[in-house]
């Protein structure tokens, strides 16, 4: 599975994100972070309707978009994870 991670450089609950993927991640090696900094990925953004930051998008194996989460929560960050 792919994780697409979308985010701002001047985004402060991005940054915190990328801390708490940090840790989550390496329990679930089966996904694959992809960085999206909307700056340099205006096309991708647009064809994932991104419209606040951060939004991660899970896609499978086929590339299809399993689910999307829009903010920071850090509560919900392993269920989004985990598929729950």
């Amino acid at each position: 599975m792919k994780l697409l991670k979308f985010s701002a450089e001047w985004c402060a609950p991005c940054k915190q994100l990328k801390k708490d993927l940090d840790n989550y991640l390496p329990n679930y090696p089966e996904i694959e972070l992809i960085e999206m900094p909307i700056e340099s990925n205006k096309d991708s953004a647009e064809y994932y309707n991104i419209r606040s930051v951060p939004t991660l998008v899970m896609l499978n194996e086929n590339n299809q978009v399993l689910r999307t989460i829009t903010g920071y929560n850090p509560k919900t960050l392993g269920q989004f994870l985990a598929g729950t």
